[in-house]
């Protein structure tokens, strides 16, 4: 069974934050319990992306997917839970095969914006992607993905790097 991790990340003296800290600043996370079956595969699709958006992902970071998945309040149903898992698995498995494959990658990046409509959910799924994918720091690459999603979420570049330097700063 596979499932993701939000992710862990280090606060300005080096503490580790747990998912409940690193989203602390998600006034919005509340939103995710609303999502249906589908939405909630397009928002996991989100974070496998995060997750492999600079193409390397450790055993360490696949581990901690494997403990965090539960603790997303999206998946209240465990038959919902159980499919939306196998997705999950089934995206995961399709990004290790094509994540350097940039053409690939940017097709599934603006399919995934496609498929995120609400505006609501498009404004949590951004802040969810630039957090996850920054979360141990960006890369140009990173930045090039979190730019491609949110232009697919119809936003402006400068926006994104203003969330992204105001996301990097937390």
């Amino acid at each position: 069974m596979f499932m993701i991790v939000i992710w862990i990340r280090s606060d300005p003296n080096g503490d580790v934050m747990g998912t409940d800290t690193a989203f602390s600043y998600f006034q919005e996370l509340e939103i995710l319990k609303e999502l249906d079956e589908e939405q909630s595969k397009a928002f996991l699709d989100l974070l496998v992306l995060a997750k492999f958006a600079d193409t390397k992902v450790t055993e360490d970071e696949l581990e901690q997917m494997d403990e965090e998945l539960m603790r997303l309040p999206f998946l209240w149903d465990a038959d919902v839970r159980e499919r939306v898992v196998a997705h999950s698995a089934e995206t995961r498995t399709y990004l290790e095969e094509h994540i350097t494959d940039h053409e690939t990658v940017t097709k599934f990046v603006k399919e995934l914006g496609a498929r995120i409509t609400e505006e609501a959910h498009q404004t949590v799924a951004l802040r969810m992607f630039v957090a996850v994918t920054i979360a141990d720091g960006i890369t140009e690459l990173e930045r090039n993905r979190c730019i491609t999603f949110a232009e697919a979420l119809g936003q402006r570049r400068e926006d994104v790097d203003r969330l992204i330097e105001q996301l990097a700063d937390h």
